[in-house]
């Protein structure tokens, strides 16, 4: 099971949600709201603010921003399959383009992957005749053959 990284303090230290079922982190800042304690329950988010005493893990953020995880809606992991680093530098998920059939069940935790799969493409088009030579992108030359290649990401997953 993938446990998705819910924040990222800036200061090249990941905020991975922490093992312990409850934790509250504080004296962060957070853009809008300011220095607030954050409290987790669950992995779910359940009070920003003043959160007050705690029986709860607690984790001092103080002197460090507080954001959200970021979404990279534009990646190659089969070019550059790095989702440890990227998950280090604040990344939680990932939209994967233009890969392989066979790289779609390759592990990538912790990173939440969207995979796209290769890019269905006229004969002889973009990317197939360069970088997307060897499946990065399936060749159709009719509807059919469009129909069945979509149908064929699909069920990849």
């Amino acid at each position: 099971m993938i446990r998705p990284v819910l924040w990222w303090c800036v200061t090249q230290t990941a905020c991975a949600a922490p093992s312990p079922e409850h934790v509250v982190l504080r004296g962060a800042r957070v853009v809008g709201q300011g220095l607030v304690d954050v409290e987790l329950a669950d992995g779910r988010i359940v009070a920003v603010g003043d959160v007050g005493a705690h029986s709860a893990t607690e984790v001092d953020l103080s002197g460090k921003w507080l954001v959200p995880a970021f979404i990279d809606s534009h990646v190659h992991l089969a070019y550059l399959n790095q989702p440890q680093e990227m998950a280090d530098g604040g990344i939680a998920g990932v939209v994967d383009l233009a890969a392989p059939l066979s790289f779609l069940v390759t592990d990538l935790s912790p990173l939440r992957v969207f995979h796209a799969g290769p890019m269905i493409t006229a004969t002889g088009g973009y990317p197939t005749r360069s970088w997307g030579a060897g499946g990065y992108g399936l060749e159709c030359t009719t509807g059919d053959e469009a129909e069945a290649a979509v149908a064929t990401v699909a069920a990849a997953g």
